[in-house]
Order: C-alpha cells, then structure tokens, then sequence
C-alpha cells in the first residue's frame, strides 16, 4: 500500500456524529411553562409590530412602547376614518383582539409560574435575594436546574 493512502481512507477521529448537538429535553413544568410564556410573548410582540407596521404604511405613527399603542389605537381607529378603509380598520380590530387573547394567556401562565415557585424550593431561595422575584427564580432553576 502506498503511504499517502492509508492516511486517505481513516476517517478523522475528532468529527462530531451527525444529531450529537440536541438541546436538553426540559422535563419539569416550571421550565415547560417558562417555554410557553416565552414563545406567547414573542407572539405578542409580532403582532404589535404587525399593527404598528400597518399604522406606519398608512403614515400614522404611534410611540414607541406597548402601552402607547394601546392607549393610542381606538382613538385612532374611531376617529381615522379618512386615513384607514373599513377593510383596514377590521383588520387592525382583529389582530387588536388577538393581542387581548394573548395578554390574556400569558397573564394567565405567569400565575401558574408564580404558583409553582412559591412551591418550589429553589425557587423560594432565590426569591430571598433582593429584586428577584417569582418569574427571574423560576426562568434561573428552569434553565440551570437544582
């Protein structure tokens, strides 16, 4: 055999196998629950961008937090009626009741986070420190464990 073959045919040995690098399955329903109310804020906040982009094509421009565009968007859909279509306004009336629904449930999920911590020891631990509360201990025992 010649020499520069043999080298050729072995494989390297320090090549990660194909799937070596899959995230950790979260078994404990603190770390489930943190997951969901992650995922439901992230959809909130796409659906704000959305009426936001909406109002901007439309060249309405609201401030720049959530509360603003809360407080801002019925007057804008009463009284805008020169600017924005029916068509338009009953769009932004249902993505505005989406982001009811989903302020809803992630309201109703952070109880069940709150719940679960004060149950939890860890959590109860971490909540001894100044300034972290139910929320931060369970996302910090959810991501690190016991």
């Amino acid at each position: 055999m010649i020499f520069g073959m043999r080298w050729r045919l072995q494989k390297p040995y320090n090549v990660p196998r194909r799937g070596a690098y899959r995230r950790k399955r979260t078994n404990s329903s603190i770390s489930r629950r943190c997951i969901v109310c992650h995922r439901l804020v992230g959809q909130r906040t796409a659906i704000i961008n959305q009426i936001r982009c909406l109002l901007l094509e439309h060249s309405l421009t609201v401030r720049q937090r959530l509360h603003w565009l809360r407080h801002a968007l019925p007057d804008i859909l009463a009284q805008r009626t020169d600017v924005l279509s029916p068509r338009m306004v009953r769009i932004l009336k249902d993505l505005a009741q989406d982001w009811r629904h989903l302020d809803d449930r992630i309201e109703t999920v952070s109880r069940e986070i709150e719940a679960l911590s004060k149950n939890t020891q860890p959590c109860r631990h971490l909540m001894t420190i100044p300034g972290i509360g139910p929320i931060i201990s369970s996302a910090v025992v959810a991501a690190i464990g016991n």
